[in-house]
């Protein structure tokens, strides 16, 4: 449930991927101290970082249904992508907009349908 999302059911999701905690910490909007809190008491998230994580969860889901491999998939989210008339990178897993996007994004692979 949200309300009890520990931070060992995070890990799972984080380990699935190369991303640093310093990459983890600028997605969910945390410091890394924070962060370091959070994995030495495996303590529960709050909700708004539950979903930040929930919403994470499902980009890389896609995307490793998409890519050969975790590491194809961190490339292709570090390179510069000009989608629909705006860039997308790294740096738009920081909203939710740009996770949707990304999401969506890697849809349209999946079904052949560049942008």
């Amino acid at each position: 449930s949200v309300a009890d999302f520990s931070y060992r059911k995070f890990k799972k999701i984080a380990d699935l991927v190369p991303f640093t905690q310093t990459e983890w910490a600028n997605i969910l909007h945390l410091s890394e101290r924070t962060l370091q809190r959070y994995a030495k008491n495996n303590s529960s998230f709050e909700g708004i970082y539950t979903d930040r994580i929930l919403e994470m969860q499902e980009l890389i889901e896609t995307g490793l249904e998409t890519f050969s491999s975790s590491d194809a998939f961190y490339r292709w989210l570090k390179k510069d992508k000009q989608i629909l008339g705006h860039n997308l990178n790294f740096e738009s897993l920081y909203n939710s907009r740009g996770i949707i996007e990304l999401t969506d994004q890697l849809a349209r692979i999946q079904y052949g349908v560049y942008s």
